[in-house]
């Protein structure tokens, strides 16, 4: 380790942050946090050594000065596994019992990202960079594959079961700026449309028009150039119908 590098303890109630210096290598205590969370699990942001996220049965806990101090960044969501994204900064993705979350920001604020998932207790999660596939393991139902890397991306099982049922989701994050994702789920192939429309009906944006086969997908909608506001996207595959509202707050 050089020196300046931060080394991290996690203990079941307790946290000690060390970091090497020139004049006394790894005697130096920069802080030890007590955090009432049982079975704490770690993960420091690459991009930046000081920002650290703990979760555990207690919630999940951010520090952005090295862990002198922590905040509560949610006292409800308590993951089994939290990891960072190597390739973009502040991004994170953490397992719980309701399925999986993704945080943009750092870990101040999380939308799940379960499409897809039979099973939401995800005791188990690794994000491959070079591919950009996000592995959930679950209790029970197998490991699921979360593609991130395309602008059409889907979310499927190893063993290629299928959805149950038509289904579209609700966009995650909304409110979004300028990107969000929204997912949909097709029990066998249809031919598909999946369209954005303004308040005054007026189609905006063309996401997905042709054929799929059966699975379950995700789109990402950029929206850079459009004006603040709400919208409605639409699906359409075979005889389903559904629509959903997405907020674009800038």
């Amino acid at each position: 380790m050089q020196e300046g590098t931060v080394g991290m303890a996690i203990g079941s109630t307790a946290v000690s942050i060390r970091r090497l210096t020139g004049e006394q290598p790894g005697k130096k205590l920069v802080t030890q946090a007590q955090i009432n969370c049982s079975l704490l699990i770690s993960s420091m942001d690459p991009f930046n050594e000081n920002k650290i996220l703990i979760t555990g049965q207690g919630g999940t806990h951010l520090s952005e000065d090295g862990g002198s101090a922590w905040i509560a960044a949610s006292r409800s969501l308590g993951g089994y596994c939290i990891v960072p994204d190597p390739g973009k900064a502040n991004r994170f993705f953490l397992g719980s019992t309701e399925g999986v979350w993704v945080s943009n920001d750092g870990g101040k604020t999380w939308q799940q990202i379960n499409n897809g998932l039979t099973n939401l207790r995800v005791q188990c999660i690794a994000y491959d960079t070079t591919n950009k596939v996000l592995y959930a393991g679950t209790a029970g139902a197998g490991v699921f594959r979360l593609f991130l890397g395309a602008a059409t991306v889907g979310v499927e099982k190893d063993d290629h079961s299928l959805p149950p049922q038509f289904a579209l989701s609700q966009n995650y994050p909304n409110p979004f700026n300028p990107s969000t994702t929204i997912g949909y789920s097709l029990p066998k192939a249809a031919r598909v449309s999946l369209r954005v429309f303004n308040t005054l009906g007026q189609e905006v944006a063309s996401l997905m028009n042709g054929e799929k086969e059966a699975g379950t997908y995700q789109v990402t909608w950029n929206a850079a150039g459009m004006p603040s506001g709400v919208y409605i996207y639409r699906l359409q595959a075979g005889g389903f119908v559904e629509s959903k509202k997405l907020t674009l707050l800038r």
